[in-house]
């Protein structure tokens, strides 16, 4: 069997400078609609209130 040199590469934490998440990618599409979501319930709730 032959020795291999690769071992894993350590993740890099959330506040690292090499962090960095796939564009384009389902999950900051789904970010950005919860958020946008949570933004308009929110000001629906504020004028339903007055």
């Amino acid at each position: 069997m032959q020795n291999s040199c690769w071992r894993p590469q350590p993740l890099p934490s959330n506040h690292s400078p090499l962090f960095a998440p796939v564009q384009n990618r389902p999950t900051i599409k789904t970010g950005i609609t919860a958020i946008t979501l949570a933004v308009l319930s929110a000001f629906d709730e504020h004028t339903k209130g007055n």
